[in-house]
């Protein structure tokens, strides 16, 4: 056999391998961050909130999510669409929803596939058609008449960028709560994969190369105190964004506490961002950056 067939063949079985090997860490990477919860008992009537429980279709699977609207007399005429996080169910955004409420925001919240009581499986895959089929459920229930955002928490946020590029609706700005800088850095932080290995996972859910292609209003909301992704991966992000875009650093908060009963102290600087009028807010604002 001719030396260069052997090199060929050689070259061929490596590369074969790295594939293999991408492909398998790849997906054992899936498993460990969209790790997933049952939906709990709460629900938005647990707080007075009227609400409308919907089905959304996503390919041949369905989601589960609650849209939540003010009464009229008190309507911001504002709406969010809510990306959450890993091990999350919508029954644990109740609170957020509440705090919206009292603002006179709409919110609409789902799970994706296997999370919650949302059938079908957890993976990326079905992550992008998930967000997508939200985003077309979201236009038609929400008014021409509003304003519209979309807000992504922690592993949301990801999910979040990467999706509003591929939606069809109109969105007047995008919010970051809690985001990471890529889905390798988030492997790493989270030690779901030893740093020095990250290279293997396919580079999705950029977050700092996604921002560069944004061309809305954009905040992005971090506490310095966040224990799993540091501060300084938010301020990345916003070093990447294009105008206009603001980044409030708080103090005090961990990662989670949006949803641990201080979800008042984690968004109140949303509010103005949404251009809604409110009473000074208990909270952790500590910094907003500007260009």
């Amino acid at each position: 056999m001719q030396p260069l067939f052997i090199f060929v063949g050689i070259g061929i079985f490596i590369i074969a391998g790295f594939y293999g090997l991408r492909q398998f860490v790849f997906h054992q990477a899936e498993k460990s961050l969209l790790t997933t919860k049952p939906n709990g008992r709460e629900t938005p009537a647990d707080l007075g909130l009227d609400y409308e429980a919907l089905t959304i279709p996503s390919v041949e699977r369905r989601l589960e999510a609650w849209l939540v609207k003010p009464s009229p007399s008190k309507d911001a005429r504002k709406a969010i669409l809510i990306f959450h996080g890993r091990n999350e169910s919508i029954s644990e955004w109740v609170p957020v929803q509440y705090f919206l409420c009292t603002h006179g925001i709409t919110s609409l919240v789902f799970d994706y596939s296997g999370f919650g009581n949302s059938s079908g499986r957890a993976s990326v895959a079905n992550l992008r058609q998930d967000v997508r089929a939200a985003d077309q459920v979201f236009q038609s229930k929400i008014g021409q008449d509003y304003h519209k955002y979309v807000l992504g928490l922690s592993l949301g946020s990801g999910f979040l960028l990467e999706g509003i590029l591929s939606f069809t609706g109109h969105y007047d700005g995008v919010i970051l709560v809690a985001a990471y800088t890529s889905a390798r850095d988030a492997a790493a932080q989270t030690g779901t994969l030893p740093s020095p290995f990250t290279f293997l996972l396919p580079d999705v859910y950029n977050n700092v190369r996604m921002v560069q292609q944004l061309d809305k209003p954009l905040l992005i909301i971090h506490s310095q105190d966040d224990e799993v992704f540091p501060s300084t991966m938010a301020e990345k992000i916003y070093a990447a964004a294009h105008e206009p875009k603001q980044l409030v650093l708080l103090r005090g908060l961990k990662h989670n506490n949006t949803l641990e009963g201080k979800a008042d102290a984690y968004l109140s600087p949303m509010l103005e961002f949404l251009g809604v009028s409110t009473k000074k807010e208990e909270g952790g604002r500590a910094l907003k950056i500007k260009p």
